[in-house]
């Protein structure tokens, strides 16, 4: 599968919904909390490939590592010690200092992405927004506060554009000229206090909070509870 079949399963396995190359709605999933992995969580894990035969919150850590890139394995037979071995000599270690209540966002854009990661308190990992070939061809969020037929054609003309660059730019280069709009996926932990702080401060009626993350903080507060 490539990044854009990956990125489209973890939205609609987590409650989302995609028509074509628009994201109607986010996914969102309840990854873990103080009582540890929820169910849905291990179901999910088992989708992308995640071996199942490590302690669960190695199965997390590896989720969420492997979110960066989009890199799921093709199959649950490999050797998952090798990997985290991997990880810790590359320095990538903070997929292993989640906070307890830890959630996935799949299908938000760019825009809401860095809303969400200029906060404080999270500890985050987050699909790369442009230095992987996982973006180079996209899934774009759909803005509810928008004429959906212009964005539509806008969506259409910048994919258009992006046919004709030069093949010689790197990914890196390639990806960055793409819309903000460009759908993405963030695992966000914090702890319950901190959660409840951001909710209060982000949907208080005088809050300058983007409507994009409202979206997502109130479809969070309002989903049904989920079991270990």
């Amino acid at each position: 599968m490539n990044g854009k079949q990956w990125l489209k399963l973890l939205i609609t396995q987590s409650g989302g919904r995609v028509e074509g190359i628009f994201v109607k709605e986010h996914g969102i999933m309840l990854l873990s909390d103080e009582k540890g992995i929820t169910h849905q969580a291990k179901h999910l894990f088992k989708e992308v490939n995640i071996n199942q035969n490590q302690p669960l919150t190695k199965q997390l850590a590896e989720f969420t590592a492997r979110l960066t890139y989009l890199s799921f394995p093709a199959s649950p037979n490999y050797n998952p010690e090798a990997f985290h071995k991997r990880l810790t000599v590359m320095g990538h270690t903070s997929p292993y200092n989640l906070k307890p209540i830890a959630v996935l966002v799949a299908g938000l854009s760019i825009e809401a992405v860095l809303e969400i990661v200029s906060g404080k308190s999270n500890h985050s990992g987050r699909l790369t927004s442009s230095d992987t070939r996982a973006m180079d061809d996209t899934l774009y969020y759909l803005p509810k506060d928008a004429d959906r037929k212009s964005v539509r054609w806008s969506i259409h003309a910048i994919r258009f554009f992006r046919k004709f660059l030069p093949a010689e730019l790197s990914t890196l280069t390639r990806n960055q000229l793409n819309l903000a709009n460009k759908a993405s996926a963030i695992v966000v932990s914090m702890t319950h206090e901190e959660w409840m702080q951001l909710i209060d401060a982000r949907l208080h009626p005088n809050s300058h909070c983007e409507l994009e993350y409202k979206i997502i903080l109130n479809r969070l507060i309002t989903m049904p509870r989920q079991v270990n």
